[in-house]
């Protein structure tokens, strides 16, 4: 059966029901005419050449039509869009002639001009033949979740610019200052004390901490806002890589335990979490030798995933903090530790529809934990 309106003009054989007939037809029209008129949507019938025939009172009230007879009806209905959008109606208006449905959003103002954003679906009349009489335009306004979606767009648009400006104007006359203090160095020489080593070598330290402070933070503005493709993800041979780029000392041991082999993700983000979380077990160890377990199962609509270690854990007080920006539990001149990284793995995972924890129960070092969501 096709899917759109129909009706039915055949009349009984017996002539004893017409009136019955006729007085159940007025009902139901009136009922009909009594649901287009209480929509708060635009409804109009078109004819097969696409011009307008009807359109309900609401809809002349959002479109600001003083009077419909004169000033719209039998008018043209697709050059009232413009552009990508024209293209767009004549797509969905051609869909409904040939007896199924369109739909799409476009701007098209008000008779008097006032800015209007539409959602549109478009469908088939049949007739008593099940062919396409007219066609259904029913458009809802959607104009406040654009503007909405407009300033969001600004907003997103106002972070690239200041990100630009962290990246050019912070990191620029920072490398001029980790210039200047190398050569301070190399011009005192071996005849500076041992005083002055030791606050140069902090003057180094500190630099390379706020170089990677503004690298972090450069990151985590950029997560949820950049188009990755789905790819399929030997989760083997990304630990495998990971491990490479990570280069753990000879001491530790990075075990797998993968109940499903491949999954479909976006490759980039699922290696940043995993780095993250498998580096901070090698880099917080309290042991020159140490293990790291990753497994990976699938729970109903999510894959689970863990970072397991042996090392001192983290204690119940730092428990809460951790996954907070800039949130450290080693020497705030540790050049190695900013407090951005957890921060950034619990963004990646929750802009992807997951959720990161730490496992409170977990006594023989520090397990985190991450949902992912599966994608068919």
């Amino acid at each position: 059966m096709r899917k759109g309106l129909s009706y039915s003009s055949h009349l009984p054989a017996d002539p004893s029901s017409v009136d019955l007939l006729g007085s159940s037809y007025r009902q139901n029209l009136r009922f009909l005419q009594q649901v287009l008129e209480s929509s708060p949507d635009c409804i109009k019938v078109l004819d097969l050449e696409g011009r307008l025939l009807y359109m309900n009172h609401k809809g002349q009230q959002a479109m600001e039509i003083d009077n419909f007879v004169r000033d719209v009806q039998y008018k043209q209905w697709l050059p009232f869009w413009q552009g990508e959008e024209q293209e767009a109606a004549t797509a969905a208006f051609e869909a409904a002639c040939r007896g199924s449905s369109g739909q799409f959003d476009g701007y098209c103002a008000t008779a008097k001009g006032t800015p209007r954003w539409w959602e549109v679906v478009v469908t088939p009349i049949f007739d008593e033949n099940n062919c396409v009489e007219k066609v259904l335009s029913v458009s809802r306004d959607i104009t406040a979740r654009k503007q909405v979606e407009q300033k969001l767009e600004q907003q997103v648009n106002a972070l690239d610019e200041f990100a630009s400006i962290v990246s050019h104007d912070l990191k620029a006359p920072l490398r001029g200052i980790s210039h200047l203090s190398h050569w301070i160095a190399e011009d005192i020489g071996p005849h500076a004390s041992s005083e002055v080593q030791k606050n140069l070598k902090l003057l180094q330290q500190r630099i390379d901490r706020m170089g990677k402070l503004i690298n972090g933070l450069l990151e985590v503005a950029r997560v949820g806002r950049r188009e990755l493709p789905d790819e399929a993800v030997n989760l083997d041979e990304l630990l495998k890589e990971i491990i490479d780029l990570l280069s753990p000392p000879c001491g530790f041991t990075i075990s797998s335990s993968f109940h499903t082999r491949q999954i479909l993700c976006k490759r980039l983000l699922l290696s940043q979490v995993l780095f993250n979380l498998i580096g901070n077990a090698i880099k917080h160890h309290n042991k020159t030798a140490g293990t790291v377990e990753v497994i990976a199962t699938e729970v109903d609509k999510y894959y689970e995933v863990s970072v397991s270690d042996d090392g001192p854990g983290i204690a119940s007080k730092y428990q809460e903090s951790i996954f907070k920006l800039f949130q450290t539990l080693d020497d705030r001149n540790d050049t190695h530790n900013t407090g951005i990284g957890l921060a950034l793995v619990k963004k990646i995972i929750e802009a992807e529809g997951g959720q990161l924890w730490l496992d409170a129960d977990y006594v023989t070092g520090s397990r985190f934990c991450f949902t992912w969501p599966k994608k068919v």
